[in-house]
């Protein structure tokens, strides 16, 4: 495979690239910040679909599904309600 053919097309995808339309990879500090903020926020969107992946575990609804149960009936729809949350209770 010749690594030359696909460095272009990095290049193309990567932010600093014709893909930067704001300019925002002009600074280098910035632009290191503005990195390591989208890998923590990519981080913290896969815990969101793990929880996501949980929620429908413990109650076979999706999470708009249980956020309606729950606005319908604050005090009686709760995490503690499902079994599987909070086993003891």
């Amino acid at each position: 495979m010749n690594s030359d053919a696909f460095s272009a097309c990095a290049y193309a995808a990567y932010p600093g690239g014709p893909f930067d339309p704001l300019g925002l990879s002009k600074d280098p500090a910035a632009f290191e910040d503005f990195k390591t903020k989208e890998i923590k926020n990519g981080r913290l969107a896969m815990l969101a679909m793990i929880g996501f992946i949980a929620q429908y575990k413990a109650t076979g609804k999706g999470p708009i599904d249980n956020l309606f149960d729950h606005l319908a009936s604050p005090f009686n729809t709760t995490f503690c309600d499902n079994g599987v949350s909070v086993p003891f209770f």
